[in-house]
């Protein structure tokens, strides 16, 4: 297997490996890519040649408040980078489950998913994904292939 590079800002966690963002302890449990996103009788198509890359999160909210990760301001970001240079950002849905509008309560545990979509090309090829999501000082990569 080709040697990795690692940013060397950035934790480098496994898939299933819990992490802190803050006040959040988050777990990438799962991924997938897909062409459509399905969440009880709503779905979103990925646009032609694309396919979503579907990201499976578990979040707790150790704060003190109802929060949102990945609310637009001084939320966590997240994008997935392709062969080290291509990037990714994240595609915002409107259904159930996106972390973009998942409002946690303090204490409280979700599951959510958030989705990047990406061409047909990068999906079928060999080269590696990372991703990287960070707030504030931290700092986390998951390489997922």
């Amino acid at each position: 297997m080709e040697e990795r590079t690692k940013n060397e800002e950035f934790e480098l966690k496994e898939i299933g490996e819990t992490f802190k963002l803050e006040d959040w302890e988050v777990t990438l449990e799962s991924f997938e890519f897909n062409k459509t996103i399905v969440k009880e009788r709503v779905s979103t198509k990925a646009n032609e040649g694309n396919k979503f890359l579907i990201l499976n999160f578990n979040v707790i909210n150790n704060g003190t408040e109802a929060d949102e990760l990945m609310k637009q301001r001084d939320g966590a970001s997240l994008k997935a980078v392709y062969n080290d240079k291509y990037d990714y950002e994240v595609s915002v849905t409107l259904m159930d489950g996106d972390l973009h509008h998942e409002n946690v309560r303090p204490l409280s545990t979700v599951k959510g998913f958030v989705a990047i979509e990406m061409p047909d090309k990068v999906v079928e090829a060999s080269e590696n994904i990372s991703i990287f999501m960070e707030k504030e000082e931290d700092k986390v990569q998951i390489n997922i292939r």
